[in-house]
């Protein structure tokens, strides 16, 4: 197996910075260190792709200020003064991620011509058709004469319970960013010709599978479920282009068990 390291999990495990007692961290670097560790121990199953470190690379600045802004401090005076370091900060990040690398992954070749060619010719429009089908909501019906919103709540709720099928919410279309890693990731697997399972690491929506959502346009209710995942469009993408969407540390399962002989 290999597993494309995609930017948004490579970002979130470089953001760590400690001093003095105060820590900035990334809000899912619990999630991606782990599996970014276990890859520093087994460098052959990671992949990071130019694409994804030249990006990664460009937005980790604006990552490291955006968590120190949202990091809590007990001391105010603390926080204004990681602002004020917010380059130090930035650049030991960027050394962590330079590490992670060149010390967790192989760099694979990839035809830029061949793998812009998957994503405007195929992997875009497959994705355009895929959500005008799935972008949905389940929508109980509600009489007008209840004007209560907790009933109504409640009544959604129980309506839902007693359907056969969730609503599936993709939230539209990836950025170009996206797409082109996705045909990165179909590009690799044809090279392997199939004979080798592709994963890719994300926290992207895009890439992995999607909470479920319900509610009501009529009483403009809506939540996700908690403990539910629709995996849909992660499914279908990997039926037709081969590689496999999956968060960090569901995946630093799968890995385990492949080291280990073990069928995931």
């Amino acid at each position: 197996m290999k597993i494309v390291v995609e930017t948004s999990v490579l970002i979130e495990a470089s953001i760590f910075w400690k001093c003095d007692g105060q820590s900035v961290k990334g809000f899912s670097f619990d999630k991606c260190n782990g599996l970014l560790f276990f890859l520093k121990e087994h460098p052959e199953f990671g992949v990071i792709t130019k694409t994804i470190e030249d990006e990664a690379r460009n937005a980790l600045d604006k990552a490291v200020l955006r968590t120190i802004r949202q990091t809590y401090f007990t001391d105010i005076k603390e926080k204004i003064r990681a602002m004020t370091m917010q380059h130090i900060v930035s650049n030991y990040c960027l050394d962590r991620l330079d590490k992670f690398v060149e010390e967790c992954s192989s760099r694979l070749p990839v035809d830029t011509k061949e793998r812009d060619r998957i994503k405007n010719d195929e992997i875009e429009p497959f994705l355009k058709e895929l959500v005008m089908r799935t972008v949905r909501y389940v929508q109980p019906r509600i009489p007008v004469f209840v004007k209560n919103v907790e009933v109504r709540e409640e009544l959604t709720d129980v309506i839902v319970k007693s359907l056969p099928s969730k609503g599936i919410v993709y939230k539209g279309m990836p950025s170009d960013r996206d797409l082109t890693i996705m045909a990165e990731a179909t590009f690799i697997c044809r090279k392997h010709k199939n004979q080798e399972k592709i994963y890719v690491a994300s926290i992207d929506n895009h890439f992995i599978p999607n909470k479920v959502q319900v509610g009501s346009y009529l009483s403009g209710y809506k939540k996700y479920l908690e403990n539910e995942l629709d995996s849909a469009v992660r499914d279908k993408l990997a039926m037709q282009f081969g590689f496999i969407g999956e968060e960090p540390t569901r995946l630093l399962g799968v890995a385990k068990q492949e080291l280990s002989g073990q069928e995931p």
